[in-house]
């Protein structure tokens, strides 16, 4: 019986043994998901400053009939890559166009995107952004320049006074 009884215990020993071996496993899967949203900033511009305006040509000593004064400034702007459809439209106080106020004296310029001065933004048309070189849509800010004009002859009437206008700077993006 005692041979018996060992063997019992062994067996006993083998089962609970085996049975602790066999634990239950049991798994799953955890998503981990981020998206990034299409965006574009502008950032704080520069002053574009004409400066005076020289009316008069100091060597003959009458008004100026050919010539322009020109000034830049510049603003920055990031939009997060794959951003689509950038265009800039740029706004200024004036109903139409582009025009510095001096009391009740209006002095009109214009915008253009590039140095040479011939890509004009027209006011409150979105412009490409093609339109400026060293743009694209990459994560990274870009500072992009706006070159203003003014036709100094068409200006030689007006009176004495400081002239200014604020220009709204919008960046719409798909």
């Amino acid at each position: 019986m005692k041979i018996e009884m060992s063997k019992l215990v062994l067996t006993v020993v083998v089962v609970l043994a085996a049975n602790g071996a066999m634990a239950a496993i049991d798994t799953t899967t955890m998503n981990v998901t981020a998206s990034i949203a299409k965006a574009c900033v502008v950032g704080t511009p520069t002053e574009m400053a004409f400066g005076t305006l020289a009316l008069i040509d100091a060597a003959s000593g009458l008004a100026v009939t050919t010539g322009n004064a020109d000034a830049v400034g510049t603003f920055s702007t990031t939009c997060t890559t794959g951003a689509t459809g950038v265009t800039f439209t740029f706004a200024g106080a004036a109903a139409a166009g582009f025009a510095l106020t001096g009391g009740a004296t209006t002095i009109n310029y214009s915008l253009f995107s590039d140095t040479n001065r011939a890509v004009p933004l027209v006011r409150g048309t979105a412009a490409g952004s093609g339109g400026f070189a060293g743009f694209a849509a990459d994560g990274a800010s870009h500072v992009l320049s706006v070159y203003g004009r003014i036709d100094l002859a068409a200006n030689v009437a007006k009176p004495v006074a400081s002239y200014s206008d604020s220009v709204l700077v919008t960046v719409t993006y798909d």
